[in-house]
C-alpha cells in the first residue's frame, strides 16, 4: 500500500510511504521535485495536482491510500462515498492479486510502522522496557526482528529452524550487504526474543558472529590538536573539544554533563547514564 499524504512540516510537499523495496524506490524517482527525508524516513514530492496524477498512475490508482486532506484538496466536489474509496481502499485488490505467488510484491507489503502492532513485536518491546534496555537497543532490535518477520512471512519466526535463520543470515550477507556490525544485531535480536520473550531454553546454533574489521585509529598531532582548538571561536564548543580530548569521554556522555559532576577537589567527574546505563566516576 502507498500512503499520500499532505506533509507536516511543509504543506508545498506530499509525504509518500510505501514498503521498503527496491521497485518503489525505482518508481517514486520518476517523479520531477521528489527527494528522501532521513528525518522522516519517507519520500517528499511536490504538492500538486500533476504529482498527485503522475503518482496514481505510476503506482496504480488501486495501491494508492490518499489522505482526506490531499482529496479534499484537488476534487473539493468529491462525494462521502469517494472520498471513503479514496482513504480507505479495499485491500488487497483481489482481481489484481496473483495466486500462487511465493513472494508478494512490495505493493502487497504493510508500512513498517504497521508491525509496531505484530504480536512478536509488542512481547518483544514489551520486555526490553521492563528489563530496563535502551531505547536505541529496543529500536535496533525492532527493526531486526521486522526484517525477520517480512523475510519469513507467511511463516512464524517461531518455527524456523536452524538452517533457515543460517539462510536467512546469508540473505543478509549477499542481498542486503550488511556490515559485521548490523548483523550481530540481528543475531542478537533473534537471540534476546527466543531466550527472554519466549523464554527457550539456551540453544547452541552454529553461527560464528561476523569478523570485524579493525581500523587503525587517526592520531593528531599536538600542533593539529592545538590548531583544532584555536580554529573553535565558540567557548562551549571549545571547553566540549579540550574535555573529550582530555578525559576520552563519549560526545553523548560529555553533553549531558552537569556543574554537579564536577568534582573539583578530588579533580573527578561522575558520568551518569553512559553506555548501558552505567554510573562512572
Amino acid at each position: 500500500m502507498i500512503t499520500i499524504r499532505i506533509d507536516d512540516k511543509d504543506s508545498a510537499l506530499l509525504a509518500i510511504s510505501f514498503a521498503e523495496d527496491p521497485i518503489g524506490n525505482n518508481i517514486i524517482r520518476e517523479v520531477p521535485g521528489r527527494r528522501w527525508s532521513y528525518s522522516r524516513r519517507c519520500w517528499l514530492v511536490p504538492n500538486t495536482r500533476e504529482t498527485v496524477i503522475q503518482v496514481g498512475k505510476l503506482f496504480g490508482k488501486d495501491y494508492c491510500r490518499f489522505d482526506e486532506a490531499v482529496v479534499r484538496l484537488y476534487k473539493p466536489l468529491a462525494t462521502t462515498a469517494e472520498v471513503q474509496q479514496a482513504t480507505n481502499p479495499p485491500w488487497p485488490p483481489a482481481d489484481k492479486r496473483r495466486a500462487g505467488t511465493p513472494r508478494l510484491p512490495f505493493r502487497y507489503t504493510p508500512l513498517r510502522r504497521e508491525y509496531d502492532r505484530h504480536p512478536t513485536i509488542v512481547a518483544l518491546c514489551n520486555t526490553l522496557r521492563v528489563q530496563n534496555y535502551a531505547y536505541k537497543t529496543l529500536v535496533n532490535y525492532k527493526h531486526a526482528l521486522i526484517s525477520l518477520i517480512c523475510y519469513a512471512e507467511p511463516k512464524s519466526i517461531d518455527d524456523l529452524t536452524k538452517l533457515q535463520y543460517q539462510n536467512y543470515l546469508l540473505f543478509l550477507v549477499e542481498k542486503k550487504r550488511l556490515g559485521g556490525s548490523s548483523l550481530n544485531v540481528h543475531i542478537n535480536a533473534f537471540k534476546f526474543y527466543r531466550e527472554k520473550v519466549l523464554q527457550h531454553v539456551k540453544e547452541f546454533y552454529e553461527i560464528e558472529y561476523p569478523r570485524q574489521s579493525v581500523k587503525l585509529p587517526t592520531v593528531y598531532s599536538i600542533a593539529e590538536v592545538k590548531a583544532l582548538f584555536k580554529a573553535t571561536t565558540s567557548l562551549k564548543y571549545r571547553t566540549l573539544f579540550k574535555l573529550v580530548y582530555a578525559t576520552g569521554l563519549r560526545l553523548n556522555e560529555v553533553a549531558h554533563l552537569k556543574l554537579t559532576d564536577l568534582d573539583r577537589v578530588r579533580g573527578l567527574i561522575t558520568v551518569r547514564g553512559g553506555k548501558v546505563k552505567k554510573i562512572e566516576s
